[in-house]
């Protein structure tokens, strides 16, 4: 979400929601349904697992493969 501030010393405090409500998650959903119309990008359900895109993996060889990744 884009949040305007007005002063360097309100910029420079925490924006974390210790203790969300009801409107906060209502509000956040309203964002990543704009998000999924404006990008085409679906945003999936849930806690999602992201792969190291990283990660070296070794081949059948017991080498590097470099950019092949693949599940282990």
């Amino acid at each position: 979400m884009i949040k305007k501030f007005r002063t360097i010393q309100e910029a420079n405090e925490p924006t974390w929601v210790l203790n969300p409500d009801e409107k906060y998650y209502k509000k956040m959903n309203e964002f990543f349904v704009m998000i999924e119309k404006l990008s085409g990008f679906k945003v999936k359900r849930g806690v999602q697992k992201i792969k190291d895109p990283f990660k070296k993996v070794k081949d059948f060889n017991g080498e590097e493969a470099a950019g092949n990744i693949r599940d282990v």
